[in-house]
């Protein structure tokens, strides 16, 4: 079995963009643990509004805005998140 991730990335006057993972069962549930593990490790700090139960939006955790701007991923927002 694979399993597909497709979202919206952008889109403009002419495009719209899609962005899409698609992964095997196996790498599905290593990548599920990852993210998983991520939540479990920021939901556990005293002032994050970030929960286990959270929607993850990849423009934020790249950008640290939102509930991610109190994480600091070195020298662009996420890299402390390629552990």
């Amino acid at each position: 079995m694979h399993v597909a991730f497709i979202d919206e990335s952008e889109r403009d006057e002419d495009f719209y963009f899609l962005g899409a993972l698609v992964c095997d069962e196996t790498s599905y549930q290593q990548i599920s643990r990852g993210l998983d593990s991520l939540l479990r490790e920021h939901s556990s700090d005293p002032g994050s509004s970030v929960t286990l139960g959270h929607e993850l939006h990849g423009h934020a955790l790249m950008q640290g805005i939102g509930e991610w701007k109190r994480f600091h991923f070195g020298n662009g927002p996420a890299s402390s998140l390629r552990h």
